[in-house]
């Protein structure tokens, strides 16, 4: 029992104890610390880790409910151990990236500071429903494959997901999840800092109205209960990212797919778009994207005499264009084609145009042909006179 005041110790170890401290307690730790042999916390004061801390109690080691905190303040941190630890309240400081070799659960409040706490592949629970429960300056929670930060929802309030990572090109790219209804949920999120192809979601993939999928990162959102539709806001830097207009999903054709119209703010690196009352989080993924752009087919006439050629012509913009009679390319390359092929009534004609990475399809036009005719005319007519034909 450790009233108020302060401890000191190197290594803690705890062997089956139940240890308790009184508000304003301070037990600070110089190392490591290791709970076993089902030893307990039960924390109203303050615990501050300069080492790595491991549960290996067979229990979550604090008892829950207690108002007291954890503060890992060291270097580089690890917390791991064979049992998740349930944290009454987490802080993270000092220096260093603090790393989870388990999953871990805060009950009440984390504060990431100015430090990135890295789950790994595994998943940081974040219990408190309350909008404010994760603060941070310049901190962030990391993820990588399966791993994420999670929260519950218990109000119709904004979500901070304080999401990035330093691997590669350093980003972080916050997401804001807004459920539509008051009934509890759970979300979690990961930013993927790599090109969704290399995690078995092609970029190349996708349905004809999206150009580009972003090649530099991507999400994983999902919510893992409760069935309500939620506002799910992507933040980006546009100068740094591109500018992005349209969100893409994952779906299980497989390929991507645009989510529809979003609400855009273009505002330097807090830019972010919405995409408003979302419900389909039967997979994950989801991507800033671009447009395709329009391209359409005119031509002065679609009724042509037999054996006569067509003129049509494509709107400008594009690199490459292959334009089809029915499923056949009949010429590619420019924007003008002079069709001479044999046309039928009936025949469709359409351009695909192209330039990296982004194809357009045009509309179609259906060609009609009118048959040939050749009229001979046979008379006579005296000299000097006239005849009307």
């Amino acid at each position: 029992c450790i009233g108020a005041g302060a401890v000191n110790a190197q290594v803690l170890t705890n062997n089956g104890s139940a240890i308790f401290s009184s508000p304003g307690a301070l037990i600070y730790v110089g190392g490591e610390v290791l709970n076993q042999g089902n030893g307990t916390f039960e924390n109203n004061g303050d615990i501050e880790v300069t080492g790595d801390w491991t549960n290996n109690a067979g229990n979550s080691a604090f008892l829950p409910s207690y108002p007291g905190l954890v503060n890992l303040t060291g270097a580089a941190q690890t917390i791991g151990g064979s049992d998740v630890t349930q944290f009454n309240n987490l802080a993270i400081s000092g220096t260093g990236v603090k790393t989870q070799f388990i999953n871990a659960i805060v009950e009440d409040s984390l504060a990431l500071n100015d430090r990135e706490l890295a789950t790994d592949s595994f998943t940081l629970y974040v219990l408190s429903t309350d909008t404010g429960a994760i603060t941070r300056t310049s901190g962030f929670v990391s993820s990588l494959d399966t791993g994420s930060l999670s929260r519950n929802t218990l109000s119709t309030g904004s979500y901070m997901f304080p999401v990035g990572s330093s691997i590669g090109t350093p980003r972080y790219r916050q997401v804001l999840i807004k459920p539509n209804s008051a009934l509890a949920h759970t979300f979690t999120v990961r930013m993927a800092n790599v090109d969704a192809t290399s995690e078995g979601f092609d970029r190349n993939t996708n349905d004809l109205t999206l150009c580009t999928i972003n090649p530099d990162f991507y999400h994983r959102i999902n919510r893992t209960s409760g069935s309500g539709t939620a506002d799910i806001t992507i933040y980006f830097d546009d100068g740094l990212d591109g500018n992005y207009t349209d969100m893409a999903h994952w779906q299980n054709l497989p390929r991507w797919e645009n989510t529809g119209a979003v609400t855009l703010v273009n505002n330097g690196p807090n830019s972010n778009m919405t995409k408003s009352a979302w419900n389909d989080f039967n997979y994950t993924p989801f991507a800033l994207g671009i447009p395709s752009a329009n391209v359409s087919l005119s031509s002065p006439d679609t009724i042509v005499c037999q054996g006569d050629s067509a003129t049509f012509s494509a709107t400008n913009g594009f690199s490459n264009y292959d334009f089809i009679i029915n499923s056949n390319i009949a010429q590619s390359g420019t924007l003008n084609v002079y069709i001479t092929d044999s046309l039928s009534t009936g025949d469709t004609v359409r351009v695909i145009a192209s330039d990296t990475n982004c194809t357009a399809y045009s509309n179609e036009l259906i060609i009609t042909v009118a048959p040939s005719y050749s009229v001979t005319v046979s008379m006579s007519i005296c000299s000097g006179d006239s005849i009307f034909i």
